[in-house]
């Protein structure tokens, strides 16, 4: 799916928790839920007991599973592999997002108070304050990514071999984006794409061979359709309260990017930041 905005993590952690391992079942798929970032301290601890593993390699011990993944990379602070840095481009060759002198001169006061605000004040002044400083953080978060993105793929890769492929739904996400500099800002918490926009990767099980894999579908989703969609997509029995769920299934839209969403995808500041919360999105055509 394309970068999804929503910042309600905690309550897909919850149901999540609660529809999906309260639930006895003798057969169906497995989920594996792959949090980045923040979301480590959620996900990662989330699994239905230990890891479900035999003889080093991953296992579906015959019954459904929940598997819940958290990567640190590439939170703050920035540590990878030294091979990895090597691999990034040099100082020079590294591409800066644009930057303009007056750029929030026409924002409103309260769009002004959130943007100040930055949780990791110290790393972004230091960012900010020169245009080397800046390089070294942009190469520091591409050598982090790639350290995730590596670890991942060995995840995926024991699952491919296991006997859990051909059951197992896999899902990707995390809970906000990150400025690199663009309108002079460093970290998150903003109401501007590159914070509200994260990675969503839905991976159907390896049996579905119907279900095209790497398509990219540009409509806007939200957190809250994860867990509809793996309502819909493990065929869990729902219980009363998943009538009154935010989210919708994204199961029409894998591989179908031409269906339409009569619903907008809202973004929300944490009012901790003094500010009021505000939503933004647009419907879909």
């Amino acid at each position: 799916m394309k970068r999804t905005g929503s910042n309600a993590f905690v309550a897909l952690a919850v149901v999540l928790v609660v529809n999906l391992t309260a639930q006895a079942r003798p057969t169906g798929d497995h989920v594996l839920l792959v949090g980045i970032d923040d979301l480590n301290d959620w996900i990662g601890c989330l699994s239905d007991g230990d890891a479900p593993a035999k003889g080093g390699q991953l296992t579906g011990r015959g019954q459904p599973r929940f598997l819940g993944l958290g990567f640190y990379n590439p939170h703050l602070p920035l540590f990878a592999p030294q091979k990895l840095f090597d691999a990034v481009p040099s100082m020079k060759d590294v591409l800066l997002h644009a930057r303009y002198d007056g750029d929030m001169d026409d924002l409103s006061p309260i769009a002004k108070r959130i943007a100040s605000r930055v949780s990791f004040q110290a790393g972004a002044d230091w960012s900010r304050s020169s245009q080397k400083n800046l390089r070294i953080l942009t190469q520091a978060h591409l050598a982090c990514t790639s350290a995730m993105d590596g670890a991942l793929g060995e995840v995926i890769d024991a699952l491919d071999k296991s006997d859990m492929a051909d059951s197992t739904w896999i899902i990707v996400l995390s809970d906000h984006g990150w400025h690199l500099g663009e309108k002079n800002r460093v970290a998150k918490q903003t109401l501007w794409t590159r914070s509200t926009r994260v990675p969503m990767i839905i991976v159907p099980p390896r049996r579905m061979t119907a279900r095209p894999r790497g398509v990219r579908c540009d409509k806007p989703v939200v957190l809250f359709d994860v867990y509809p969609t793996l309502l819909a997509g493990t065929n869990l029995e729902p219980i009363d309260a998943d009538q009154q769920l935010d989210g919708l299934s994204l199961l029409p839209w894998l591989g179908k990017n031409e269906l339409a969403r009569c619903w907008v995808s809202r973004s929300e500041c944490s009012s901790w930041l003094f500010a009021p919360k505000a939503s933004c999105g647009q419907p879909s055509s």
